[in-house]
């Protein structure tokens, strides 16, 4: 955070002999104070309901000054109340709430900027982000939907609200006058969506 002036003076010589005829200056300054990254990333979904939020800056910082402007806050705007720490070197502060967020809720980070570093200058841009705290889980969909007339003959899939447990399936999905042995039910990917793998018949109701 500190402007530089540099100059050469005039009479320089070179090994040709030339002579620098006037004396060249330049400046330049060395950062200031900012935020580097946020954690969780903004519109984070299904976050921990004890989720930590880290603020990592460039430098080390004027804890006080940040402690006191950092917000949290959940629905309604309301402040989380929580615990807020520093690493070592004051450049990375963590805040751990003090108790369970609530499900399927959304949080706001907000960073306002003119934090002051530990050695001088001010943070120039501020930022605000937003997470989303995971809910109960639920099916949201299914797919053939229920009472379907026109399914496929090759397996269904079940898609769920939240990420979930795929060992957690292990005797739980079963298709009416199919042998379990040959149902196989398999979670890919963002752990969203069951994909069941049946063969079925025509013409023939399954629940």
């Amino acid at each position: 955070n500190t402007k530089y002036e540099a100059r050469i003076a005039a009479g320089l010589t070179s090994a040709a002999d030339g002579v620098l005829k006037e004396d060249y200056s330049w400046s330049f300054s060395t950062y200031s104070p900012a935020l580097v990254s946020v954690s969780p990333e903004d519109l984070t979904k299904f976050a921990s309901l004890q989720q930590k939020v880290v603020l990592a800056f460039n430098q080390p910082m004027d804890t006080v000054a940040a402690e006191a402007r950092v917000k949290i806050t959940g629905p309604n705007n309301t402040p989380v109340a929580g615990a807020l720490s520093w690493n070592a070197d004051r450049s990375v502060l963590t805040f751990t709430p003090s108790g369970a967020l609530l499900f399927n809720a959304t949080y706001t980070v907000d960073v306002p900027e003119g934090l002051p570093g530990a050695s001088g200058g001010t943070t120039k841009t501020g930022r605000r982000t937003t997470f989303q705290t995971v809910g109960i889980p639920a099916v949201a969909r299914t797919d053939p939907p229920n009472g379907a007339t026109s399914a496929g003959r090759y397996g269904v899939q079940i898609t769920f609200t939240n990420p979930m447990d795929p060992g957690s399936f292990e005797g739980k999905v079963s298709i009416s006058g199919i042998d379990p042995e040959k149902v196989r039910a398999d979670m890919y990917g963002d752990e969203l969506t069951l994909y069941v793998n049946a063969q079925l018949l025509p013409s023939t109701k399954y629940t």
